[in-house]
């Protein structure tokens, strides 16, 4: 691949260069990326006579989360604060509370770096899957069960708790954040383990 430099004003013939090699990489990539759909799609057409039998079947995650909603078994639906509390809590339980606690300390030290200029921008572009998941639990698109939060009345008390591993990698990336910053702190920590 060559090495993309940016120079103010290009001329007609450079911009046309540019596109080319973007238009070839943009097709690239998504080919790859959206062939699992397009099979998927495919299948479901071929097969069952509806590309989108997945989203309204008997056996789709609609019909699951319209018999809760049914039985008052949506905790989360058209509550933010419940919904977000479901999430957080099922993240923290997928991470572990130091892991959590050490990130949201490097999550406080990104955003008080002023140096960083576009860091809100950051923050809620990986902030996406955690905005994503609230949403949808918000929606009733989605369900979490957890023990500690569920009711001990409902019929299922543990359920899609995987979906908080979607906030591992911002976890991640807060959590080496803060021992970059705590530096000796770090060592201490890591010694003290």
């Amino acid at each position: 691949m060559s090495k993309m430099n940016f120079r103010w004003p290009l001329n007609l013939q450079e911009i046309k260069e540019k596109y080319s090699e973007l238009e070839g990489r943009l097709v690239l990539f998504s080919t790859l990326a959206f062939l699992g759909v397009i099979l998927w799609l495919a299948w479901d057409s071929i097969i069952l006579g509806d590309p989108l039998y997945f989203t309204h079947s008997q056996y789709s995650a609609n019909s699951q989360q319209q018999s809760w909603l049914a039985r008052g078994e949506l905790p989360a639906y058209r509550n933010v604060a419940v919904s977000a509390a479901y999430y957080l809590f099922t993240a923290i339980t997928n991470a572990g509370i130091y892991i959590f606690g050490i990130a949201f300390i490097g999550l406080l030290l990104f955003l008080g770096n002023v140096k960083l200029k576009n860091r809100y921008l950051v923050l809620l572009v990986l902030s996406a899957p955690l905005l994503f998941n609230i949403f949808t639990l918000f929606l009733g698109q989605s369900v979490i069960f957890i023990p500690p939060l569920t009711p001990p009345t409902f019929e299922w008390r543990l359920f899609n708790t995987r979906y908080g591993v979607m906030s591992l990698p911002i976890l991640a990336l807060f959590f080496g954040f803060a021992f970059y910053k705590l530096r000796n702190f770090a060592r201490v920590f890591m010694l003290a383990g």
